[in-house]
């Protein structure tokens, strides 16, 4: 009669080389029950097995046995059957699901995808393994490149209207600025730009998300003007960005551009707590506070980096370029369109008559309207100093002077009689 052959693992060697000497007196059921981390009671049964059947009931009674809940293999070979043949389409879930309804084979799905795997079946779909990220170094310099964002709260707790912040955070020193708008607007970032140029200088470049206001959303097609001149469509900040020699990247995920993401929940734990203290209800109001909490941040974490600002030239006007552009063609009688209402140019010392000129009007973010030509200003109008065009003023006097048909007049009661229907 033919013994079967256990092989025993080298934890289970060593095992039995303590029970054994436990077995000849070397050592006390106490020191051998602490050698193997187990209790007294355990020592006493593994002497008994190891005495009665030797090395080999030193391992597991089941070792070498079928488990009771194995999958017999005529079932496992049906399941497999199936899977090539009839759901050949089928995802592992879809695919147990199926089993369960159609043929009542109730499994589990990591037991079918078992079975499936070990039978080379792949997976419908091969999930993408994830893209190797790594943390993007701090930049070296101060002004290399600045991170924007808005942050959309309700920062005045319900006393005043919903206000957005404007953050922007400096990547080398953690320096930031920051100021309150009624919206996420290119024009509050225009003013943000401005603060930073003004008190330090022109920086490197601007890291953003893909807001609408830094980039022209896909499927949006060149206007005529930009086929003609060959030139991709641009938001306002992107030309003013451009024209003020800064480049502007973009952040692919918020994780990416992460210190200015980090700073909203400075602001929003403790410039909401100083907003509530001060009772501020207004953007009058609420921006000494974040002047306040802005110095505390930069007192606490700001770093100390070499400088790279460069300077802005003192005799440039930051509103020629941080201001929003249109290209228009002056008509017949010296006025220009701009947002539905007309602007009259005047003759000048260079120039009598404006007729048929290639101009640039410049919105600013004060409202004022500037009209340029060949980069000199021609005039600067505020936006009263409109006038009202013809075909409106046609309009009021029509409807001022369209007389009324009274119903007690003679012809109407004879149309009401004569154009009766049966």
């Amino acid at each position: 009669m033919s013994k079967e052959r256990i092989t025993l693992t080298m934890s289970e060697l060593h095992k039995l080389d303590i029970i054994q000497r436990s077995l000849r007196g070397s050592i006390s059921v106490s020191t051998t029950a602490t050698l193997l981390s187990l209790t007294e009671r355990q020592i006493y049964r593994l002497r008994d097995k190891v005495r009665h059947l030797g090395p080999p009931g030193i391992a597991h009674g089941n070792r070498g046995r079928s488990s009771p809940r194995k999958i017999p293999d005529r079932l496992r070979d049906r399941i497999i059957a199936l899977r090539r043949t009839v759901y050949a389409k089928f995802n592992d879930t879809h695919f147990t699901e199926a089993l369960a309804e159609e043929h009542h084979i109730t499994l589990g799905r990591s037991t079918v995808r078992t079975i499936l795997r070990n039978h080379g079946l792949g997976p419908k779909r091969v999930r993408r393994q994830p893209k190797h990220r790594s943390r993007r170094p701090r930049k070296q310099f101060a002004g290399d490149m600045i991170q924007f964002d808005g942050s959309h709260h309700d920062w005045l707790s319900g006393r005043g209207p919903k206000l957005c912040l404007i953050v922007a955070i400096d990547d080398a020193t953690n320096y930031p600025w920051a100021r309150f708008e009624p919206a996420e607007t290119t024009n509050g970032y225009f003013r943000l730009i401005k603060d930073i140029i003004r008190n330090h200088g022109l920086f490197a470049s601007a890291y953003t998300d893909k807001h609408s206001i830094f980039r022209i959303e896909h499927g949006r097609q060149p206007t005529l003007e930009e086929q003609l001149a060959g030139k991709l469509p641009k938001t306002q900040l992107q030309r003013s960005l451009i024209e003020l020699g800064i480049s502007l990247i973009y952040a692919h995920s918020p994780q990416a551009k992460g210190r200015v993401e980090r700073i909203h929940q400075f602001f929003q734990d403790r410039l909401v707590a100083e907003l509530d203290r001060a009772n501020a209800s207004s953007i009058a109001q609420a921006t000494p506070v974040l002047n306040k909490v802005l110095g505390i941040y930069r007192r606490k974490f700001a770093l100390a980096a070499p400088v790279a600002f460069k300077s802005f030239p003192d005799n440039a006007d930051l509103d020629f370029y941080l201001c929003h552009k249109a290209a228009r063609t002056v008509a017949n009688d010296n006025c220009f369109s701009l947002n539905g209402r007309l602007y009259q140019l005047l003759p000048t010392s260079d120039r009598i008559s404006w007729c048929k000129a290639k101009i640039e009007v410049h919105t600013l973010t004060n409202g004022l309207i500037r009209a340029v030509y060949q980069g000199q200003i021609i005039k600067t109008f505020k936006p009263q100093e409109a006038i009202t065009p013809l075909s409106a003023l046609r309009k009021v006097q029509l409807a001022t002077i369209a007389p009324k048909v009274c119903i007690s007049q003679p012809w109407v009661d004879q149309i009401s009689t004569t154009c009766s229907y049966p």
